[in-house]
């Protein structure tokens, strides 16, 4: 069997579980389950965004997204790393991709809705129910963020680029890459846990390691301070741009993120797009 009959098969098998939702007339091209991303964002797990994909005849950018558009936030970045290590493995059988995959289907598969669902009302004299507690938020995923030009091969500003990769077994990977404006560039990697009550994310960094880098090669690699972080969390979906931000606030600005760089809406915060792919200066 082929690379791309592979792909392929275990696309439809693994995304046939999920059901296919019915439309109200969408055409391909158009967003899954024949509704807008505005009027479904937010109700499907990775899974379904996965299934939506299949949907898309032909597999466009702009299909792509609207099936995004519709997942739970960290369901878009869990379901297109899927597809991208499904699309990029060297394998030409279905356990060989399943296996390669591994991961990624496990996080997909982790990536569901989270909501808490309100008690049924009491009868007719009866005590109401204590109120449900307020779910976690879904993190699971890579959320993303640049500021300046991470393209730029020239001192023409500072730049910073940021990821954070969210595993669904509480185990989180954070890398950045800073430049001042000159021709260094500061490269950290960070690996860690991290834990979530209600609306609070607790960072817990286990080992840090920053190294100095620029046309001249790179210099030894150092290990920084450890900064155990507990920020607020919440997931906002931006219309305008119609794509979910992960927004980080925390007391007061860290040395793991940087300067604040939020919207006016979240002055002191962190915003991190599940959309945006770093264009990192060094791999």
């Amino acid at each position: 069997m082929g690379h791309r009959s592979c792909v392929v098969c275990v696309f439809l098998v693994w995304s046939g579980c999920v059901p296919v939702q019915p439309g109200n007339g969408a055409t391909g091209g158009s967003p899954g389950y024949g509704t807008t991303p505005e009027a479904q964002a937010g109700a499907a797990s990775c899974t379904e965004v996965f299934g939506c994909y299949r949907r898309c005849e032909p597999l466009t950018d702009e299909c792509v997204a609207g099936c995004e558009a519709t997942g739970v936030p960290g369901a878009a970045p869990a379901s297109r790393a899927l597809i991208t290590c499904m699309t990029s493995a060297p394998c030409g059988d279905e356990a060989c991709l399943a296996q390669t995959c591994s991961a990624e289907f496990q996080t997909c598969a982790n990536t569901t809705a989270n909501v808490a669902v309100a008690p049924p009302p009491p009868a007719s004299g009866g005590t109401p129910p204590p109120a449900p507690a307020t779910a976690p938020v879904a993190i699971v995923g890579a959320w993303a963020s640049a500021s300046g030009d991470p393209t730029r091969n020239s001192s023409t500003g500072s730049v910073r680029v940021r990821e954070y990769a969210f595993g669904a077994d509480g185990s989180y990977v954070y890398r950045s890459q800073v430049s001042d404006g000159g021709t260094s560039w500061y490269l950290v990697r960070e690996v860690g846990t991290y834990t979530i009550a209600g609306d609070q994310l607790t960072i817990s960094p286990s080992s840090a390691t920053s190294t100095k880098r620029d046309s001249g090669g790179a210099q030894p690699a150092q290990n920084v301070p450890l900064e155990r972080v507990t920020y607020a969390v919440q997931t906002h979906y931006f219309e305008g741009i119609q794509e979910w931000n992960l927004v980080l606030t925390p007391p007061a600005p860290t040395r793991r993120d940087g300067p604040f760089g939020g919207t006016s809406s979240f002055p002191n915060s962190y915003l991190l797009s599940a959309n945006y792919r770093p264009q990192w200066q060094w791999p």
